[in-house]
């Protein structure tokens, strides 16, 4: 082999055996790898597991439009309603924590959807809570835009998409 070529040769083999470990520990992908101690997904349920499989995993954040939030506002208070939600399905019954961990898995799609009035809101949270779903909705603290006690956003889910839809099927995506 030519001596000007086996100095970068061997560079790029050391950067590739050093690169590939390296990249697996910092890559931020969507996907989640449980634990040796977190049961994995293919747990007890193989019919939710099945459906899962078959029509993927959602949660919906549901914003008031009539406030007229900012982007920013509107940003943090889905940051909030998805956290509250998330928290309420991993301290939630055995379903629930089956969910999310095959939501975790399956690549934790979240939508973003409109509601005209808090009224909606409302009603879209009770009919969330008759069928089971997880649901948080968020109640500003009203520093910022609106007044303190507003109710801004509502998450539902993570659960199966059509048990989703249910709910939130007739809404229309925010832009």
């Amino acid at each position: 082999m030519d001596e000007g070529l086996i100095r970068p040769v061997l560079l790029s083999l050391g950067g590739l055996v050093t690169g590939w470990p390296a990249c697996s520990l910092f890559q931020h992908g969507t996907h989640h790898t449980p634990s040796k101690r977190e049961e994995p997904p293919m747990g007890r349920n193989k019919e939710l597991i099945a459906q899962a499989q078959r029509t993927g995993c959602k949660m919906v954040l549901i914003v008031r439009t009539d406030l007229k939030m900012s982007k920013g506002k509107t940003a943090a208070q889905c940051c909030h309603a998805a956290l509250e939600a998330y928290k309420r399905a991993k301290s939630g019954g055995s379903r629930a924590k089956q969910v999310l961990r095959l939501w975790e898995t399956i690549g934790q799609k979240k939508v973003t959807l409109k509601a005209d009035s808090e009224e909606q809101l409302l009603e879209l949270h009770r009919t969330a809570n008759e069928k089971g779903l997880i649901s948080a909705i968020i109640k500003d603290a009203g520093k910022t835009e609106v007044e303190p006690g507003t109710l801004t956003v509502l998450a539902i889910g993570p659960d199966v998409e059509p048990k989703v839809d249910e709910v939130s099927g007739t809404l229309k995506l925010l832009h």
